[in-house]
């Protein structure tokens, strides 16, 4: 870290596309490298990208574009696990929507300050309007995507955030999606109302 600022420039100068597959019965893909996703999400699949043995690579999780499901009526399930970020790109729409439970093992959630470049400020799709997520959230380290300069309008990010807990998660995740198996009463306090 420089003088306060962090520099998280990624800047993607050729892509090539290593094709289209269809799911298997397990209905997960595995990657030991980075992964871009999006489209809309038609059935139950995991997406994982990990590098054996953990912690000698990190791979991180691109989204660029809209993720979301045909429906959301449980049929559909999208599990998004990365064994260091999950990154919001630069360029994603002014309306942008996930749909899917995120983990990010051993980072963040994030959307970088693209306002901002070696402290200085730069950028023309800094801010976009609504961010619209519908799932579930699970990170090692603090996730954001929203900058303030200090004022109500945020300095980078998203102008408006809706954030929404998709609940057949709870009952029905997707494939091979950790989950601790139930929910267990810790403590229980009765508070008299007057």
């Amino acid at each position: 870290m420089e003088y306060g600022c962090e520099n998280l420039a990624q800047e993607i100068t050729n892509e090539v596309a290593a094709g289209t597959y269809s799911l298997a019965d397990k209905n997960i893909i595995f990657a030991e490298n980075n992964v871009w996703v999006e489209g809309v999400v038609k059935g139950e699949v995991s997406v994982i990208a990990a590098v054996y043995p953990l912690g000698s690579s990190n791979p991180t999780i691109w989204i660029a574009q809209n993720i979301t499901y045909l429906d959301k009526d449980g049929s559909n399930k999208l599990g998004l696990i990365s064994e260091k970020d999950i990154v919001f790109g630069r360029d994603v729409p002014d309306y942008f929507k996930i749909n899917g439970a995120l983990l990010a093992q051993n980072g963040r959630t994030i959307r970088h300050h693209y306002g901002y470049q070696g402290c200085r400020s730069v950028g023309h799709d800094k801010i976009k309007n609504e961010f619209e997520f519908y799932g579930s959230l699970i990170s090692n380290q603090r996730s954001y995507w929203n900058f303030s300069s200090g004022g109500g309008n945020p300095a980078s990010g998203f102008t408006k955030s809706i954030l929404n807990y998709d609940p057949t998660l709870y009952s029905d995740p997707p494939p091979y999606f950790p989950s601790t198996g139930g929910y267990q009463f810790i403590s229980w306090n009765e508070i008299k109302s007057n």
